[in-house]
């Protein structure tokens, strides 16, 4: 009997209209996780005590009191929960609703789309452990949906149901603001908790949603009195919507005239509250008007949707009122020294200057500097408004498959969705004028087609040529699928016409500028191909799974399912006429095809740097989801929504996999406008501008200082040229850059490149050139020095500059003939050495010096004697106590540390040294003294400025602190730069090997082969011509190996370029004039040293051209010259034991000859040798001490038997 009547009743209350059994339970499903999420999302954060301990099970678990058993209950009451709760909603709206008995197909249908994003919108807050608020928005349009199926009351009109819940969005966001603004939401917590545990949702902006309640019963009144003419309502209603766009410009306007004229507006809240009741009254009146006319645009979908989109987009990229510029100069000068040069100098940007990222970041720029007027650092207020016009343009692609108001909800809802939201969206505007071609193939849209094809070559150089092979294919494609021919001859035309237009306004413009624009138009195309420069050899974890994922599986699968794609619907397109018919298909076909291709001619961009050593695939897989979404539109008949959003959820996984922790990664469009941190600070009180919206938030004294000292050398019309990358300082001292690249010299490519460079410095005689310091940031790139990368740039600098001052992040050279002029108007000008001594050190027996196991005693001439007495034995403080005496001062000029001491034993001090507050003392700043002597000892620390606070570390048993001094301006180390330590690799090999250079040709063999570790050649006068040198080998080895090539001036190896050396015989060309030492050294020899014994074949020095060459005669004995805590110039400082480079040679004298006879007629006897590595340690009976100025490297030695 119950059984009977049970199931008969379940059945009904699930049997429902056929059409709605998808929309209901995807409903039913969204609503039952929608609630359930924010407690689900931190279920496995719960810890259920253990109650019943009788049985004694000792585990992990039970260790931190977990009952593992009722977790794992947890989670099963979670999901029936959630089952449960997804039967009873089904059984709600069904019997609510009649069983949908009178619902139309596409009311249905929206509810099935509205709640399958809304699934996808929950299961990303699972991913990124957030559930936004917008996941709720969707729901109440869904329910507003339903409730419209029970009712009737606005004839199930989709879009008239949703419009009363948009149209109040710029309402709701008023009460928001006002709520923001005076700190009502402080009422609310800032999270909902369970005992400790936060739910994973924000209660302030699910405040909107309740905001959004009684404006959604006003409106739904108004459409319900105007469902007659659903058009004419929301024709009218869109000076509702406008209303975010109109108050984002207004509030811009304010910060424009507090910037102008210095007025102050604070009524934003009031301006706010005018424009949304000024667009009521406009609303009504407009209302009235169309009451009676008839429409046949749709309003809704064409106008409405996108102004309420552009609405929150103009709010979510509000410029701040104020910027706070980064302390970075590389970067900034791509785009910041085109805007600079346009608005101070008048220089057009690609004609007269390059910007590797083209116009990308400048256009906006522009905009601003013309509303506010120019300022170097605040030009980029206004960058995301470029972000606003990507979004619009997904929008766009998305309703050509998705529809309007689900591409609108997408959009908007998921936070996801920058998978598809990045820099290559904006190539989607490409296919979007080339379907409006393929529809209409009008003369003009032709022309579009070509003038937008332009626009993102100018927008973005990669993103433009990618889109434009894609784009043509894509045209082809299309063309024969559709017509069954391919109209050729107009694109042609007109292409040939519009870049005939483009190329002539180049031309134009740069004779105008009096630039030849062929040479220009080489410029660019070198400056254009300059990513070769950033080529990387490392690829990242090739073992890794997003590794194989994302260069093997994800370009393998797309390339199968293009070739799929393209022999059914291409090589068979009349089975396909019906497809090809439906736009939605055609719009998704030409979408896949073209977002494919794009990723195929883009990839380089995913290999030569961009990988994923950096963690990076985006680049490489590009716009792979995209194309895969838009492929199940063409594929599926069904389920096409939920298969896209799986592509899109899956791809979010893969992309963003390599950093596993996916909290609060992304957040939607919607939270991010409706929160928008720029937007609500326009309703705090606002200060006056002062002339200025640039916040200065790092310590600019550097750039004060260049400026400054620009001043005092330079004629105003004067300038400099930049080697050190910090080429934002042009437009920051108000200097123009001489070159046509914006990023000197990375951005230069190739020989070609740099002899135009160079030759714009001698025609321009620029005075002045910023050349880098080892160590600092931008010296080298990729493991490879600038000076080494350049060559020829740097050669022609060394030769013809001398260095002038040292600032912290680089070095002022001068043209030669300018020194004595600009040292003497420097000088005069205070930026040079002040010298302040310091011999009292009675201070340091008081709190004042922080002292780690060291004894200090002072002594009667008020000198203190330092004993160490344990490990780590340091002190601190003495930069702190001299500045607190007003002894020193803080100062940005360079800064020279002196100590003067006396050691008891042998060992080192080491300095470490904070340059700001924020460092701490580390071994990356620090800088180590040997101590080989227990006489008198000088040490000098240069530094950029005077630093914050040192710590000194004396490793030895004791010392005797005498004097210390610290001299501001020092530039005593200017005239010996860094020594520099290039690594080269394969570049030797390749220079030799595999590039026409007719010098190589000319070296000459060996009278015998050398079988040497080392060999060196005296450079007599080829550092005296002005042409480049190499080193030129031929070496034998026996297996892979490492060489290096040694410049050394007065016995110190001033610079090295260690190589590799690969087995057999080879030849290696080092290129050895490009540092400071070839040009500045009186005297210098080139020592080659390798790891093992090599036949050398060939070994000279050669200029460039060929026409003087020095070659290796042999080398005369010497010990090695090694300097360490236990060698001095090859001599043991605690064995009778001396040490020599190994070479069979050698070590065939050493068996013959058992005497040494020194310079002096002194003979010393062998007692015995032997072999280590790439060294022959000899033992001798006589003290070794007592000769080594006699011995030690470099005095020659002779045998004797």
């Amino acid at each position: 009997m119950l059984k009977n009547k049970l199931i008969p009743f379940i059945k009904n209350l699930f049997q429902t209209n056929e059409k709605a059994t998808k929309s209901y339970w995807a409903l039913s499903i969204f609503f039952a996780i929608a609630i359930a999420a924010p407690l689900f999302n931190i279920l496995f954060e719960f810890k259920p005590g253990v109650k019943d301990f009788s049985d004694h099970i000792i585990s992990n678990a039970s260790l931190y009191g977990l009952d593992v058993s009722k977790r794992v209950s947890l989670f099963y009451r979670a999901l029936m929960i959630i089952i449960i709760s997804t039967f009873t909603f089904f059984a709600f709206v069904n019997k609510l609703t009649n069983k949908a008995s009178e619902a139309n197909e596409d009311i249905l249908k929206a509810i099935y789309s509205i709640s399958i994003i809304g699934i996808f919108s929950v299961l990303s807050g699972f991913l990124v452990i957030n559930i936004d608020f917008s996941s709720y928005f969707l729901l109440l349009l869904a329910i507003l949906l339903i409730t419209e199926i029970k009712f009737k009351k606005l004839n199930q009109n989709v879009n008239l149901t949703v419009w009363p819940l948009l149209v109040a969005i710029p309402s709701a966001l008023l009460f928001f603001t006002y709520f923001k603004k005076n700190n009502f939401f402080e009422w609310i917590k800032p999270e909902v908790s369970i005992k400790t545990h936060v739910l994973t949702i924000e209660p302030f902006l699910l405040a909107f949603l309740f905001f959004l309640i009684p404006f959604l019963f006003l409106f739904y009144f108004v459409a319900f009195r105007n469902k007659a003419n659903p058009n004419a309502l929301f024709k009218a209603s869109i000076v509702l919507v406008s209303v975010p766009i109109v108050l984002s410009l207004l509030l811009e306007l304010s910060n424009v005239v507090n910037l102008r004229f210095g007025y102050i507006f604070n009524s934003p809240l009031l301006l706010f509250t005018f424009l949304l009741l000024a667009s009521f009254v406009i609303f009504y009146f407009l209302l009235k008007k169309y009451k009676n006319t008839t429409f046949t645009k749709a309003y809704f979908e064409s106008y409405f949707l996108s102004i309420l989109l552009i609405g929150l987009l103009v709010i979510l990229a509000q410029p701040w009122r104020m910027i706070s510029p980064e302390n970075e100069f590389f970067e900034t000068a791509n785009h910041g020294l085109s805007i600079d040069h346009f608005f101070r100098y008048g220089s057009i940007p690609i004609i007269e200057n390059f910007d590797a990222h083209m116009l990308h970041y400048q256009f906006f720029a522009f905009i601003y500097g013309f509303v506010n007027g120019y300022e170097p650092a605040a030009t980029m207020l206004y960058a995301n408004y470029f972000y606003v016009i990507e979004v619009l343009v997904l929008f766009f692609v998305f309703r050509k498959v998705f529809g309007k108001l689900n591409s609108f909800l997408l959009v908007l809802c998921l936070p996801i969705l920058t998978v598809v939201l990045n820099e290559f969206t904006f190539s989607g505007l490409f296919i979007l004028m080339l379907l409006k071609l393929i529809n209409n193939k009008s003369t003009k849209n032709f022309y579009y087609f070509w003038i937008v094809a332009v626009f993102l070559c100018l927008y973005k150089l990669d993103i433009g040529y990618a889109a434009i092979l894609s784009g043509l294919l894509t045209y082809v494609v299309l063309e024969y699928v559709i017509y069954n021919k391919i109209t050729i001859k107009p694109l042609v035309k007109s292409g040939a016409i519009v870049g005939g237009v483009f190329l002539f306004i180049f031309c134009s413009i740069c004779l105008l500028k009096g630039i030849n624009p062929i040479f220009r138009l080489q410029e660019f195309l070198l400056a254009a191909k300059s990513d070769q420069n950033w080529g990387v050899t490392r690829m990242g974890n090739m073992n890794h799974f997003l590794f194989r994922i994302a260069y093997y599986i994800v370009p393998v699968i797309t390339i199968i399912t293009f070739i799929s794609v393209i022999i059914k619907y291409v090589f068979n397109k009349d089975k396909q006429l019906e497809f090809f018919k439906n736009k939605q298909h055609l719009s998704a076909f030409a979408f896949f095809i073209f977002f494919v291709l794009f990723f195929f001619f883009n990839a380089q961009r995913g290999i030569v740097r961009h990988n994923f050593e950096y963690d990076n695939i985006k680049k490489i897989i590009s716009t792979v989801p995209f194309a895969l979404m838009m492929l199940m539109f063409v594929i599926n008949k069904k389920n096409q929504l939920i298969s896209a959003l799986t592509i899109l959820l899956f791809s979010f996984l893969i992309l963003n996999a390599s950093k596993p922790d996916f909290k609060n990664k992304h957040t939607t469009l919607f939270r991010e406008a409706i929160n928008s941190y720029s937007f609500h600070e326009k309703f705090l009180e606002a200060q006056r501008f002062d002339n200025t919206r640039v916040r200065e938030a790092f310590d600019q004294s550097e750039i004060k200082m260049f400026k400054k000292l620009l001043d005092v050398v330079l004629l105003p019309e004067e300038t400099y040229y930049d080697f050190s990358s910090k080429n934002f300082y042009h437009a920051l001292t108000g200097r123009k850059n001489p070159s046509y690249v914006n990023q000197t010299p990375l951005m230069i490519n190739g020989d070609k490149a740099q002899d135009i460079e160079i030759k714009k410095i001698k025609e321009a005689n620029i005075p002045i050139i910023l050349m880098p310091i080892k160590g600092i940031i931008w010296h080298a790139i990729d493991e490879v020095y600038t000076d080494f990368k350049y060559y020829k740039m740097s050669e022609y600098i060394y030769n013809n500059y001398t260095p002038l001052y040292r600032l912290p992040t680089f070095d002022v050279y001068v043209l030669k003939g300018k020194e004595k002029e600009y040292l003497s108007k420097i000088k005069a000008a205070g930026f040079l050495e002040n010298k302040t001594n310091f011999t009292d050190f009675t201070f340091f027996n008081t709190n004042a010096i922080s002292k780690n196991n060291i004894q200090v005693v002072t002594n009667p001439d008020k000198s203190i004697t330092i004993n160490t007495v344990g490990a780590s034995p340091n002190f601190i403080g003495l930069l702190d106590y001299l500045k607190k005496q007003n002894q020193i001062k803080e100062s940005n000029l360079p800064c020279k540390l002196g100590f003067s001491l006396q050691s008891f034993s042998q060992g080192n001090i080491k300095i470490y040294y904070k340059l700001t507050p924020e460092e701490s003392f580390s071994e990356n700043f620090v800088k180590e003294f040997p101590i080989t002597n227990l006489e008198n000892t000088e040490i000098n620390l240069e530094l950029p400025k005077t630093p914050i606070e040192i710590m000194v570390a004396v490793n030895t048993s004791g010392i005797v602190l005498k004097e210390f001094s610290i001299t501001n301006g020092s530039q005593s180390e200017i005239k010996s730069p860094e020594k520099i330590d290039y690594f080269i690799g394969f570049v030797p090999k390749l220079w030799a090997e595999e590039s026409e250079e007719i010098a190589f040709e000319k070296v000459d063999s060996l009278k015998e082969i050398a079988e040497e570790t080392t060999a060196s050649i005296s450079v007599n006068k080829l550092n005296s011509y002005s042409q480049g040198c190499y080193a030129y080998l031929e070496l034998d080895s026996e297996s892979d190996s490492n060489g290096t090539i040694e410049i050394i001036s007065n016995d110190n190896v001033k610079a090295s370029y260690a190589f590799s050396i690969v087995p057999g015989k080879h030849s290696y060309a080092i290129r050895i004039s490009n540092s400071y030492y070839w040009w500045n050294s009186s005297t210098l020899k080139i020592n080659f040293r390798a790891e093992k014994v090599m036949k050398i074949s060939k070994y000279s020095l050669i200029l460039s051209d060929g026409s003087q060459q020095e070659m290796f005669k042999g080398n005369g004995i010497t010990l090695t010259n090694l300097n360490d805590e236990n060698w001095i110039n090859g001599c043991s400082l605690q064995y009778n034991m001396i040490l020599f480079d190994y070479s069979p040679k050698k070590e065939k004298i050493l068996k013959e000859f058992k005497k040494i006879k020194l310079s002096n007629g002194s003979v010393l006897n062998i007692t015995g040798f032997y072999v280590s590595g790439n060294y022959i340690n000899v033992t001798i009976s006589e003290k070794v001490s007592d000769f080594v100025s006699l011995i030690g490297y470099p005095n020659h030695i002779e045998f004797i038997k």
